[in-house]
């Protein structure tokens, strides 16, 4: 077993505060020095790398010294050590005696190991550490994977043995678990965009980020909902600038229109939508005063993206849409459209207050194989002028048509006194709302209007006067903005 060191020493610039078995002889930690291995300058903060968006040829020359805690090199120190990159990926190591992403530590040095890593953004730091791990021999069981108990201590094999890295550990012996940590490696931040996944080689799943949000970036609040908050980047022009915030509750000190200094959380992607969890953020609260006289101007947050037909029908493109305001010009809603339930069993089994599949009346539709339920709801999503009842009762949601054949789900909860089911098979001049995704079902994408600016109706049959100036769209700059208190006008 090698000597025992304290874990958490980067760059042995203090002695060990904590020790295993007493020893403080044995090895204290790990110096890493790092260059590029192309030979360029390392970045700093004033010249940071281009952010790593899943490229997998980046590469750093490591040296890895094992220290003693004087100070000087521990030449009795041979075994292997962990690299990792946070925050990052190491993909391998290439170098005299490499395994994997773990480099072979010879008379307590292992100089120019070539490091190829991915995923990294912001401050990022190279990390060492001995976990005791030897890689094992292919054509025989690892000692960690054997059924044995080789070093005695009564405990049996990964992931049981404290001494066991990994099942492919072939001692069950522990390391020094000596640390150490490279100067910082400066990356771009990534931007919403990136966290949306601009590219299918993002590698930032369930990861913490910070996301950029000063030049070139501007990041707008566009919609405040009662489980959290919608943002746009409104400088980004190639999609993928929209993002939901997902804080459980409305977030207190928010309002359409305020601008983001930060904005940090963890990526998740919840059934195809991807959430920024757990968020923190910095709020400019925006004043509508003109900047001349102390205030931050007309208000950023964009007009809404127009989608037709052909874009409801274009994945791709409504991917980039994702969480984004968007608007439907001329909209129908289903004609067969109500709360009666349907008759599987009549020849004509759909009527305009006919669309209601739960036919148990258990509050859920049963979508199991073979369900009478399941059927209801086939038939009813297989037509094109049916809104299943079940889902607007349950969830606010039903189906509108665009064009000839476009449809797409909407949800108008938050416009206060619409009634959908009373204008069934009739038309809504524009619907505005924040987008949303979700693979269940057929219908993958939900229009949420956000207040009742966001809804338009037509102007009623023979009303002449509104027919002579018919209403329209309010724009982006005002639409939702709501007084902060009643004392706020939100229009100053």
């Amino acid at each position: 077993m090698r000597a025992h060191a304290c874990a958490g020493l980067a760059l042995l610039a203090a002695g060990c505060g904590v020790t295993r078995g007493g020893d403080l002889a044995g090895t204290a930690g790990f110096e890493l020095r790092v260059t590029l291995a192309d030979g360029a300058p390392l970045p700093d903060a004033a010249h940071p790398m281009p952010l790593d968006l899943g490229r997998t040829d980046e590469a750093f020359l490591v040296d890895v010294v094992a220290r003693l805690p004087d100070g000087a090199i521990d030449d009795a120190f041979d075994g292997f050590v962990r690299l990792s990159l946070h925050p990052g990926s190491v993909l391998e190591v290439q170098g005299a005696g490499a395994s994997g992403r773990n480099v072979y530590v010879s008379h307590g040095q292992a100089l120019g190991q070539r490091v190829r890593v991915t995923g990294a953004h912001g401050p990022s730091r190279f990390w060492a550490e001995d976990v005791g791990y030897v890689p094992a021999d292919p054509a025989k069981p690892p000692a960690c994977s054997d059924g044995e108990d080789d070093d005695g201590d009564g405990i049996v094999d990964f992931p049981g043995d404290p001494g066991c890295a990994f099942a492919n550990d072939d001692s069950e012996e522990g390391g020094t678990y000596a640390t150490g940590l490279s100067p910082v490696l400066e990356y771009a931040q990534p931007t919403i965009a990136d966290a949306q996944g601009r590219s299918s080689l993002t590698p930032y799943d369930e990861e913490q980020l910070d996301l950029r949000c000063d030049a070139p970036s501007a990041v707008v609040v566009t919609r405040i909902s009662t489980d959290g908050f919608y943002v746009t980047d409104v400088r980004e022009t190639g999609g993928y600038g929209s993002i939901f915030a997902f804080s459980f509750s409305a977030p207190p000190g928010l309002r359409v229109c305020d601008r983001l200094t930060t904005l940090s959380g963890t990526t998740h992607d919840f059934f195809g939508f991807t959430e920024l969890n757990f968020p923190g953020y910095t709020v400019h609260p925006w004043v509508f005063a003109p900047v001349a006289q102390g205030g931050d101007g007309p208000c950023l947050v964009p007009e809404p993206t127009l989608l037709d037909e052909l874009t409801l029908g274009d994945d791709a493109a409504m991917e980039r849409l994702e969480s984004a305001l968007v608007r439907v010009e001329g909209a129908t809603v289903a004609r067969y459209f109500g709360p009666k339930l349907v008759d599987m069993s009549a020849s004509v089994k759909l009527a305009p207050d006919t669309s209601n599949c739960d036919l148990n009346q258990d509050g859920k539709i049963d979508f199991a194989a073979g369900s009478p339920e399941a059927a209801c709801n086939t038939l009813c999503e297989s037509t094109r002028d049916c809104s299943e009842w079940t889902e607007y009762a349950t969830r606010g949601d039903f189906i509108v048509g665009i064009g000839n054949g476009g449809r797409v789900k909407v949800n108008t909860g938050e416009v206060v006194g619409f009634d959908p089911a009373a204008r069934r098979g009739g038309t809504l001049a524009a619907l505005t709302g924040t987008l949303r995704n979700f693979t269940g079902g057929t219908f993958h994408w939900t229009l949420e209007a956000r207040c009742g600016d966001d809804l338009v109706l037509p102007c009623p049959e023979g009303d002449a006067a509104c027919l002579a100036s018919p209403p329209a769209p309010v724009s982006s700059q005002v639409a939702c903005v709501h007084p902060r208190t009643q004392v706020d006008n939100a229009g100053n």
